[in-house]
């Protein structure tokens, strides 16, 4: 699966206009790094971003937590600088008040397609994303091939996907 421009920077800016915080990705789909002013805890235990709340850095640190909707932010000599190396996309689902059902195989898909709702799906390189309206805590593993991004996660943009985007079921 590919990214949907040559040019991370332009589907960031037109995400982040329809309320999708966004931040670039590098090589292995992972956020940058850390800043120097933001390592080894010097922003408050923050490098993991395990406890909710945005940074106050102005880089492109701390994954899901950097992500943002602000253009001036996006275009920023910082993050700019990030773009340049960017693979491809990243978007924080729980910001967006959405949750991804990333399923990583056939098997996944399978179960996926017996127990929950057909929504909006993204083919992703591997499976597939299924895109509910909601959010909630985020979970690896929940069951075999099957994680949860939304609330303090990231998820790779592959495009808008097809189907009508449904509210988060129950299950």
């Amino acid at each position: 699966m590919t990214q949907p421009t040559l040019y991370p920077q332009h589907t960031a800016l037109s995400l982040a206009a329809s309320g999708v915080p966004v931040l670039p990705l590098r090589r292995g789909k992972v956020p940058f790094g850390n800043c120097t002013a933001c390592a080894v805890n010097a922003c408050g235990g923050r490098p993991n971003m395990k406890t909710p709340g945005p940074c106050r850095c102005p880089g492109v640190c701390h994954a899901w937590a950097a992500a943002t909707t602000e253009p001036a932010v996006i275009v920023s000599p910082v993050w700019a600088a990030a773009w340049q190396r960017a693979v491809c996309v990243g978007y924080h689902p729980g910001g967006a008040g959405l949750t991804v059902v990333d399923l990583d195989d056939a098997d996944a898909i399978a179960w996926a397609r017996t127990d929950l709702p057909a929504t909006r799906t993204v083919p992703t390189t591997r499976g597939e994303h299924w895109i509910y309206r909601g959010a909630m805590a985020s979970r690896n593993a929940v069951r075999p091939g099957v994680d949860i991004k939304s609330s303090m996660a990231y998820a790779r943009y592959l495009g808008p996907g097809t189907g009508q985007l449904l509210d988060l079921p129950d299950t």
